[in-house]
């Protein structure tokens, strides 16, 4: 992502101006395909020396210096560079520090080629080398060993959706309106935000959903990592045809601003992969629950749920027993303390099971939470906390008393009547 240095907006009117780049430019398009040449013929080399060939190509280029280090940022997102052991690198330093150190010390050398013979002699290496391996764990002399490829025009497009991201870190609320899409695009994106565990308020309109999410800065706990999942979310939100994105944005040293943007800014996707991701904590817990759960499917959540009063829910699974009942699980982490509540509110009335709630320890510790947990009927019955992550025990436990209730009852024996007695008089 971008740093603060690289951000270009203007606030006007109590807006927040992100200022875009035109991925037609052709200026730009050039800028960005020379960049992208210098990354893909950078492997094997250090990063010090692909510092100086962007360096460079930015003092040369007649783009904006400021949007040509960003698009190097995003570049080097995409790139990795080989770490050597921390621990034996210095112990190599130190052992050829030393035995330099010993040699000088010991006579005078008739030359300097003279003195790296006897360290050629004494190491068995020869000096050129051994003073390119000296600061092999140092950053700067880390090679590069993988680039992730992009396209120019791409890139252009991910820097706008970086300016994007960036803001994103410094919300306190966002709200997303969808429209006019396939049910199963929504059902992608849906899943996209379980996956980066942000807990969306999703509202039924006419024409689609609206969905309210908590921003970082309304946070109290872990909010710099909340505020890059939410980020990282974004991406996904460019695949959708239509949609609108409005945020609060709370700069520091700034005055609160607004932001808004929507598939109009043309900013296409650049990133293909996000529907096949799924999360390895979230596979793991499946295979888990599969082999435990006797008489129970389990998959990911994949489907809307609708909740009384008109909301919905998108669970992280869903579960089917083979009498056929339907149960889904949705589980709130540290950071979804206000939808959470909402949900207990929704629920309380609630006697028939249709969602498990799994409420993270931390979370179920707030004092405003424990006391909505105590009181609620429906927890009591069908919720259950966890540290990490769910256990199956846990889970299995509420399984039971869904299945319990929902057991057909069987009907009392009927009482045969007494025939009345019969006989001639």
């Amino acid at each position: 992502m971008l740093t603060k240095d690289l951000i270009r907006f203007r606030i006007y009117k109590g807006k927040i101006r992100p200022r875009w780049i035109d991925p037609k430019d052709e200026t730009l398009r050039e800028a960005a395909a020379a960049l992208v040449a210098v990354f893909e013929e950078s492997l094997g080399e250090a990063r010090q020396k692909l510092a100086e060939a962007c360096t460079d190509l930015i003092d040369s280029c007649p783009a904006d210096a400021q949007v040509m280090r960003g698009l190097e940022k995003l570049l080097l997102d995409r790139t990795e560079f080989e770490v050597p052991d921390d621990e034996e690198t210095p112990r190599f330093r130190a052992t050829v520090f030393r035995t330099v150190s010993d040699l000088l010390g010991a006579r005078a050398y008739e030359s300097f080629e003279a003195f790296q013979g006897v360290v050629r002699e004494t190491l068995g290496e020869d000096p050129r080398d051994l003073g390119a391996r000296l600061y092999d764990d140092l950053p700067a002399f880390n090679p590069v060993v993988k680039f992730r490829k992009l396209t120019p025009e791409l890139l252009l497009h991910r820097y706008n959706a970086a300016l994007i991201q960036w803001m994103l870190l410094h919300t306190t609320h966002v709200e997303i309106q969808l429209s006019d899409a396939d049910p199963a695009a929504w059902r992608q994106l849906f899943k996209y935000l379980k996956f980066h565990q942000l807990m969306v308020r999703i509202h039924k309109e006419e024409s689609g959903f609206l969905l309210r999410v908590d921003g970082p800065l309304s946070m109290f706990y872990q909010t710099k990592r909340y505020g890059f999942q939410l980020a990282r979310f974004f991406p996904a939100l460019l695949h959708q045809d239509t949609w609108r994105l409005t945020a609060e944005v709370d700069i520091r040293g700034k005055r609160k601003a607004t932001l808004e943007v929507d598939q109009k800014q043309g900013i296409a996707p650049y990133s293909f992969q996000f529907h096949r991701y799924v999360p390895e904590e979230l596979q793991q817990f499946r295979d888990h629950a599969a082999d435990k759960l006797d008489g129970w499917e389990i998959e990911l959540g994949s489907d809307f749920v609708q909740l009384p009063g008109g909301s919905y829910s998108f669970p992280d699974f869903a579960l089917r027993h083979e009498s056929g009942l339907c149960l889904w699980l949705e589980l709130f982490h540290p950071w979804h303390a206000a939808p959470l509540l909402d949900r207990l509110r929704e629920l309380a009335r609630e006697t028939e099971p249709t969602l498990v709630l799994g409420v993270a320890t931390r979370l179920a510790k707030d004092e405003e939470v424990a006391e909505a947990i105590a009181t609620n009927p429906y927890y009591a019955q069908f919720g259950f906390s966890f540290r990490d992550f769910p256990t199956v025990t846990r889970l299995k436990t509420c399984l039971k008393k869904a299945l319990k209730q929902k057991a057909p009852r069987k009907a009392a024996p009927r009482k045969r009547k007494k025939k009345a007695a019969t006989g001639s008089k």
